[in-house]
C-alpha cells in the first residue's frame, strides 16, 4: 500500500521529533497535539475538531498504511491537548483495538520511538564522525566551547534519542555492564549516561558523514561508576564492556 503525500508528511513530523529526542514513552507531556500538527504542517481546521479534521488530512491514511506495513502504530505519539493528554476514540477503532486499552497504546508508543523508520523515512540527521568524536572528548571533560554550539546541539538531540532507545519499557535507563538504574523517582534524571565505544577513535582524518541510526550504534549506557572505570584502564586506552564486566564479576 502506498502512502498519500499527506500521511507521509505526518510521519516525516513524528520521525523528525522523535530524532530530536523529544518524546518520552511514559510522559504524555513531550507528545504532539493535534492542533499543534495542523499549525506545524500548516492545514486548516476542517470541522469542530481537531483530531477528526487531522484524520481527514493524512492522520488516517496513516494509520492504514502503518497497518499494511505491520509497524507500530505511531499516530499515538498524537494527542489531545487536553487536559488528559490521551489519543482521541478514531486512534484506536482505526487499529480495531478497544478504546480503554491504554496499555496497547503505551506498548505502541514504546515500539514507535525505538524502531528505526531510515527506511520509510529520509534520514536527514547525518552527524560527522570526527565532530561526534570532539562531542565525546568535550562532553567527558565537561568543557563548552561555543566554537562546537551547533555540534554539541547535534549530538545533544543524539543523546535523548539513544536514551528513549535503550530506555526499558519500565521507563528504567539501564548500565549495560552492571545493570544499575536509578533507584526512585525523587532522584531527578537518568543518572545514567551515554558512553561514546571504540568506533569513534577510528574515524578517518578527514571525516565521513554518518547516519543517525549508525551514529547511536556507538553509544551504550554506562552508570557514572562504570563509566568512569571504562577510561581507567592501567596503561592508558579504555576497557571493552564485556571485559570489565568480566573484572567486575570476578570481584564479587
Amino acid at each position: 500500500m502506498n502512502l498519500s503525500a499527506s500521511g507521509r508528511a505526518i510521519l516525516e513530523l513524528l520521525v523528525s521529533e522523535i530524532n530530536r529526542g523529544r518524546f518520552r514513552p511514559h510522559d504524555e507531556g513531550t507528545f504532539c497535539g493535534y492542533k499543534e500538527v495542523h499549525r506545524k504542517l500548516n492545514l486548516p481546521l476542517q470541522g469542530f475538531q481537531w483530531g477528526a479534521s487531522l484524520s481527514k488530512q493524512g492522520l488516517g491514511d496513516l494509520a492504514k498504511w502503518l497497518q499494511s506495513e505491520q509497524l507500530p502504530a505511531i499516530t499515538g505519539l498524537i494527542v489531545g491537548e487536553g487536559k488528559m493528554r490521551r489519543p482521541g476514540p478514531g486512534y484506536y477503532s482505526a487499529f480495531n483495538v478497544p478504546e480503554e486499552d491504554i496499555k496497547w497504546w503505551r506498548d505502541q508508543v514504546f515500539a514507535a520511538i525505538k524502531q528505526d523508520w531510515s527506511k520509510w523515512v529520509e534520514d536527514v540527521g547525518l552527524i560527522d564522525l570526527d565532530e561526534l568524536r570532539e562531542d565525546s572528548l568535550s562532553y567527558i571533560d565537561g568543557a563548552k566551547n561555543t566554537v562546537n554550539f551547533e555540534v554539541r546541539t547535534r549530538c545533544d538531540a543524539l543523546r535523548k534519542r539513544a536514551k528513549e532507545v535503550f530506555r526499558s519499557k519500565d521507563g528504567f535507563l539501564r548500565c549495560k555492564v552492571c545493570g544499575w538504574h536509578k533507584p526512585d523517582a525523587r532522584i531527578s534524571g537518568d543518572i545514567v549516561e551515554l558512553h561514546h565505544i571504540d568506533p569513534i577513535h577510528a574515524a578517518p582524518s578527514a571525516g565521513r558523514k554518518i547516519t543517525l541510526k549508525e551514529s547511536m550504534e556507538m553509544l551504550v549506557p554506562v552508570c557514572p561508576t562504570c563509566h568512569r572505570m571504562i577510561h581507567s584502564k592501567t596503561g592508558g586506552g579504555q576497557f571493552d564492556l564485556r571485559a570489565l564486566q568480566q573484572i567486575l564479576n570476578t570481584s564479587d
